[in-house]
């Protein structure tokens, strides 16, 4: 099964960027966008797990969700990887909640080393990937979207869990499957 770990998008927000999507795929040529339904937050991507792994996938993911917080955020601005010249994936960030993002992901990082997964190369970036571009872009096209939507934002919300998907590739493009859900704790001071 290949797998990954992300926290969902409210319908509202998932909305908001999808109308940013379509604001820039007027202005993108090439760029092969992420689905609305589709859209979510990478926490940690899994790859292939033997589903004999499950067990001991399920007790380290449930004991993150016993040690991290639940966390208000939102997206906002927009941003390339791995940089406007060589750009592939255009995405964007947090405005609010990703220092609560990264925390998780650090959680999920250490117990997942735990149990042999191995770690990630890079460190951690909280971003929504919007879409992945098919080929090179003029730089002051990239720059000039980067700029232009600076002030994108999408309304705060929740995350109080996150989910571990399944990921199908079709021919119409990947399809996340909910393998699980995992809440996260209420902070005694929210």
């Amino acid at each position: 099964m290949r797998l990954f770990i992300a926290v969902d998008l409210t319908e509202r927000q998932k909305k908001e960027v999808h109308i940013l999507q379509q604001r820039l795929s007027g202005e993108l040529g090439g760029v092969k966008w992420v689905r609305e339904q589709g859209l979510h937050i990478t926490l940690k991507f899994l790859g292939e797990v033997d589903p004999g792994r499950f067990k001991d996938l399920d007790a380290a993911l449930s004991l993150v969700s016993s040690e991290a917080y639940l966390f208000q955020f939102c997206c906002g601005g927009v941003g390339v990887f791995p940089a406007p010249a060589r750009a592939k994936v255009i995405w964007t960030g947090l405005r609010e909640g990703a220092a609560a993002l990264i925390s998780v992901a650090a959680l999920l990082e250490t117990r997942l080393q735990s149990i042999g997964f191995p770690a990630e190369e890079r460190p951690f970036r909280p971003h929504l990937t919007l879409g992945r571009l098919r080929y090179p872009l003029p730089v002051t096209n990239i720059n000039r979207i980067i700029e232009q939507e600076s002030a994108f934002g999408t309304e705060p919300a929740a995350a109080g869990a996150f989910t571990l998907y399944q990921s199908r590739l079709s021919r119409q493009g990947a399809i996340y499957d909910a393998l699980r859900k995992y809440n996260l704790k209420e902070n005694a001071g929210n």
